[in-house]
């Protein structure tokens, strides 16, 4: 009963009263019901292109609706204009004769999981007609080379914010798949974030800087870059960095723990000037153990400090005058022996950093602790263990005190996430 209405026909009778504008907003309520929208499309030519409108602005497709799509795309050229958000998740080993579809002229968002991009086929039908693209994701899909993968991208002018998750290469020769691409435009790119391939070749410095020295401006609207890495490789990283620090405003880095037993830490970094930059996020993965083998049992490396040994000197090395917010991540999830290991971090230091006059404008440095395996932060997942053994205190105080120069500007901000905290 609507309305207090008893008939279909008083029904029928007084939606027809109302302005279609009130049906397409009921309509857009109804987005992701395909099947109530498949049958609105039949109630009246009034509804159906509103309906068309929102069962097509988000697709998803699996390879068992991928090419029923792209048969419907072709017989109604028109819906693929519909289309704004398209996701497409299909397996490697998935033949790839796809029709060529309509023009995805309208397409803003474009999302690739474990997608073979070796294939100029497919590249040929998804990008026909889609170069509107904004935002682009690319989740475990396969490249010939990171030259390949800068070169797809160059494809989408009108890209702004690139999210890159764990790439598989097809040629592993280093030599041949690190080669620098040359007269890349990305003008309007202004967000990058590569993460999940830092244990890889190439790695996340090496995918970026394949974007940054194939563009002669320098990636110079980039406001906003995330990276997971390595520690040892955060000095290439920095090296390279310079193009694009000047106009970032928003900097994330997750720095994973050591991996090999012979990395050592060298310093200093060099200096990196961000001239805009607003917030600087800092997670670092605590790890004081690594795997010689696949069967071999943990051992704590030669230097157990190396993988935290490199914090200060890389905040040393940031002159930010505009930075507001510092925020310093520290994720123990999987670490064998978390006291020890927070025990450490240089925290007098950290604090020196931020005592300095450089960085006066700066109006909140937060610590975030992360640790979801109760036993590895002490009896009670609250308190640190030095290097000799015994308890240092209760985790937020250990922290407070060793960043009394912080604590005392009144901007210290710490918290503890997990499970009891």
């Amino acid at each position: 009963m609507i309305f207090g209405c008893k008939t279909p026909g008083n029904i029928w009778t007084i939606l027809s009263m109302l302005p279609i504008e009130v049906i397409e907003r009921v309509l857009d309520y109804l987005r992701g019901d395909a099947k109530t929208l498949a049958i609105c499309c039949l109630v009246c030519q009034d509804w159906s292109h509103r309906a068309r409108y929102n069962m097509f602005k988000t697709v998803q497709l699996n390879p068992g609706r991928m090419m029923r799509f792209f048969a419907v795309i072709v017989h109604h050229p028109g819906l693929a204009t519909f289309v704004r958000e398209l996701t497409i998740n299909m397996p490697f080993s998935m033949p790839l004769a796809l029709p060529r579809n309509g023009q995805m002229t309208n397409l803003r968002t474009l999302r690739l999981n474990s997608v073979d991009l070796r294939d100029e086929r497919f590249l040929e039908t998804i990008l026909h007609g889609a170069r509107s693209v904004t935002e682009f994701g690319l989740y475990d899909c396969l490249f010939a080379t990171q030259r390949d993968l800068v070169r797809f991208t160059q494809r989408l002018p009108h890209l702004k914010h690139l999210a890159l998750w764990d790439p598989a290469w097809a040629l592993s020769d280093p030599q041949v798949a690190q080669q620098p691409v040359e007269d890349v435009e990305f003008t309007a790119l202004r967000a990058i974030s590569i993460v999940g391939c830092s244990n890889y070749t190439p790695s996340t410095p090496h995918i970026f800087c394949a974007f940054l020295s194939g563009s002669p401006n320098g990636l110079e609207s980039l406001s906003v870059l995330k990276l997971e890495l390595q520690w040892f490789q955060l000095r290439r990283l920095w090296e390279n960095l310079t193009p694009a620090a000047g106009q970032l405003r928003k900097l994330e880095l997750s720095v994973n723990g050591v991996r090999k037993r012979n990395e050592a830490f060298e310093q200093p970094f060099p200096t990196c000037v961000f001239h805009k930059l607003l917030m600087f996020t800092l997670e670092v993965r605590l790890c004081n153990r690594h795997y010689v083998g696949p069967s071999a049992s943990p051992h704590r490396p030669h230097d157990p400090s190396a993988h935290t040994k490199w914090i200060v000197p890389l905040l040393t090395s940031v002159r930010a005058e505009d930075l507001r917010l510092f925020e310093f991540v520290v994720r123990a999830i999987h670490c064998h022996d978390g006291s020890y290991d927070l025990a450490c971090i240089d925290w007098h230091g950290i604090a020196g950093v931020f005592g300095q006059a450089r960085f006066a404008p700066v109006r909140q440095v937060g610590v975030v602790v992360h640790c979801c395996r109760r036993g590895n932060l002490g009896d009670s997942g609250r308190h640190v263990t030095d290097a000799t053994g015994t308890r240092a205190g209760v985790l937020k105080e250990y922290i407070r005190e060793r960043m009394g120069d912080v604590e005392r500007r009144g901007i210290l901000n710490v918290r503890l996430v997990g499970p009891g905290m």
